[in-house]
Parts: C-alpha cells; structure tokens; sequence
C-alpha cells in the first residue's frame, strides 16, 4: 500500500540456501521411504525395483552407489547446491587496475599468461562447447578439496577444455579425485601443466 514502510529483508547466504535445498531433499526422501505405494503406481514401483536388482547384480554397485545414481537422475542438469561465483575470474579490470599508459605488460602488450608464484595452472577437459562457466568448474573444485572459492586463481575457458590456476602443493591424492568429479555431465580429468 501507499505511504507504508517496506521492511528491510535479510538475504540468505548461499550457504542457508543449500542447507535448505539439503534438508527438503532429505525430507522429500523420508516422506517416500514411509508413505505406503498408492495402489495404481504399484506396478509402475516394482519394476524399478526389478531395475535396481538387476543394475546390482551386472554392476556390482552398492544400495549406496544406486541410491546416488538415481538422485542424480533425478536432478537433471539443475545442480542441487548453489555455486558462489567468483567475481575477480569472471569481471574485467576496472579503471583503476589498469596499468598506466606506457607501463609495459610483457610480450604483445598483454598481460602475463603464466600463473602468479604460488599458483600452478591445471588443465580440465571441460570448456564452452559443455556449457561451462567460471563458476560451475570453481564450484566443484571447492565441493571436492574444501578449499575456499577465493583461493581459486585465473580461470581461462576454451572450446574443449580450460585452465584453471589452484594453490601449489595440490596432493596427488586430492588430483585423482578431481579428475573422476563430473562437472556439466563431463569429468574434468583435471592434469598439472608444464611451466614455460
């Protein structure tokens, strides 16, 4: 109405954003597991069970490894958690950023394309023909390693693949598991660069 006050609101963190998403797939999921099957979807309830039975018997897969496959399923191409996007990967330099007219940036005038000092540059085989975005690869890197967004250095995407610059010192074990994470339906396949 006219003339009334509009109460500021608290925008939620990402972080309550996806405890939310977390906690209505978690809901959703016990209300399936103790509703009783309507009588009309029964038939329809036991051949995916017949599904399940026989994807565990050629794969070998355990009830955890089906239950994730389906979820999975389930969800589609929408992710389920949301992905802070980092601002200084994807934005273009300010004014104030910009070297001064005549300060030299290196070779062909551009700015340096080698990772800073305590960055190494990684290759990932996912790029713009995958419909990748700064913020999907950032996304899965933090999700898999626990490292802050904010650590994740340059990000340069390609038709087929990106680079990505992360802390030195990744542990091998942590690489392997980066290279299995799927992002956009794609692994990363994720493999350290030479220097020079």
């Amino acid at each position: 109405a006219v003339g009334c006050a509009i109460e500021p609101m608290e925008v939620p963190s990402d972080a309550e954003i996806n405890q939310q998403r977390l906690d209505q797939l978690q809901e959703k999921l016990t209300c399936l597991l103790t509703e009783p099957v309507a009588s009309e979807r029964q038939q329809e309830v036991a051949l995916m069970a017949e599904i399940i039975q026989r994807l565990s018997r050629e794969t070998e897969a355990t009830p955890e490894q089906l239950a994730l496959a389906a979820l999975r399923l389930s969800q589609g191409d929408q992710p389920l958690l949301v992905v802070p996007q980092v601002q200084n990967s994807v934005t273009r330099m300010g004014r104030s950023e910009r070297p001064e007219r005549g300060e030299r940036r290196g070779p062909g005038g551009r700015g340096s394309d080698s990772p800073e000092s305590h960055m190494e540059r990684f290759r990932v085989e996912v790029g713009w023909r995958d419909r990748i975005k700064p913020g999907h690869i950032v996304g899965a890197i933090a999700n898999e390693t626990g490292l802050d967004g904010k650590k994740i250095g340059r990000i340069n995407i390609f038709d087929d693949h990106s680079t990505i610059d992360l802390p030195k010192g990744m542990p091998p074990e942590l690489m392997r598991t980066l290279s299995q994470v799927k992002v956009m339906q794609k692994e990363l396949q994720i493999t350290r660069l030479a220097v020079g």
